[in-house]
């Protein structure tokens, strides 16, 4: 069955079309803004034995054959995917990911293709959506349909999916993505602006992209989409109980942060030998101690030590005389490493 909806978003008219290409894949469609032609598809299959994680693998792909060009040089094949594809794959999976159950551990393997580039525009955000949307037409158990936007910043007005002159002039680069209901992922680079006008964009890429792409994903969803077949497995609750009972203050207990300043009395306290001994001794003498010996030992190395050094020496003595004196009546000082 061929379904296919359509929508402007930000001057350009947005189609999404399922069931032309891939018709083996768990969901397949084909995402068109321009010149621009993207397939995404994503396969799925049982998990595996004793998997305690949700394997979700993302992959994303530019070829030079989608620009109407070829590799050449030395090498005549294209290789392992580059920086600029790798992080493509994460803003795919980041606003994804949280989105299925918990307790969902099905392999899924999602792939996105770019057939076509008119080199003025971007393809990631459109990568996002064809994504979202193969998942959204599958038998998946995902919460809510997902999309994304790009937004730039151009003589102080924001405009949606800018192409690449645009963005040479924009002062602001967002990428949102999210659903209907919030925002779940945001990439910002902006030349210092003020904390309002990031607000702003977010919010205008979520109110004029996200959520109308959302509705067309939702409608392709309600006359398109594979019916979920998934269950949650039922949990053992009374071996969570007890493995709770065994582990949970140990646990607790492991990953207490504990401040320098406790840490240390700690260490103390637990130690009790010599040598920790002989460091609280240290520890627990006056900083201003410290300071008269550096200067007593500059004003020796100098047969005439000059009248700033001769200042600071008067100045240790004086803040450090009461102290010592203090110490020598045994009036409330003791030594760190005496202490009981």
């Amino acid at each position: 069955m061929v379904f296919k909806v359509e929508r402007e978003i930000g001057g350009n008219v947005l189609s999404i079309e399922t069931g032309k290409l891939a018709r083996q894949a768990a969901g397949s469609v084909i995402v068109r803004c321009g010149d621009n032609l993207v397939l995404g598809t994503v396969v799925t299959g049982p998990p595996r034995e004793g998997i305690d994680f949700f394997p979700l693998t993302v992959d994303y792909r530019e070829k030079m054959s989608a620009a109407g060009k070829f590799p050449g040089g030395f090498f005549k094949r294209e290789g392992r995917p580059t920086t600029k594809e790798i992080l493509t794959m994460r803003m795919i999976d980041r606003p994804l990911r949280p989105l299925f159950p918990e307790g969902f551990m099905d392999e899924v393997q999602i792939q996105v293709f770019v057939l076509s580039a008119d080199t003025r525009t971007d393809p990631d955000t459109l990568a996002i959506v064809a994504g979202a949307a193969a998942v959204a037409v599958s038998q998946l158990p995902v919460v809510a349909p997902i999309a994304g936007v790009r937004v730039g910043r151009v003589d102080g007005q924001f405009i949606l999916n800018p192409n690449i002159e645009e963005r040479e002039q924009s002062d602001l680069d967002v990428v949102v993505a999210g659903h209907t209901d919030a925002v779940n992922m945001i990439e910002v680079g902006a030349k210092e602006l003020p904390e309002d006008v990031i607000y702003d964009a977010i919010r205008f890429a979520h109110e004029n992209g996200v959520i109308p792409i959302c509705e067309m994903l939702a409608e392709l969803r309600k006359h398109a989409g594979k019916p979920v077949t998934w269950e949650k497995p039922e949990t053992n609750a009374s071996l969570f109980e007890q493995i709770k009972k065994k582990a949970w203050d140990e646990l607790v207990a492991d990953h207490r942060v504990v401040l320098p300043r406790e840490r240390g009395r700690t260490r103390a306290h637990a130690a009790g030998n010599q040598g920790h001994a002989r460091k609280g001794r240290r520890a627990g003498r006056p900083h201003a101690h410290f300071a008269r010996r550096r200067a007593a030992r500059r004003a020796q190395a100098r047969p005439d030590p000059p009248a700033r050094l001769r200042g600071r020496l008067a100045a240790a003595d004086a803040r450090v005389g009461p102290l010592l004196a203090r110490r020598d009546a045994g009036d409330g000082f003791r030594d760190a490493g005496n202490r009981q």
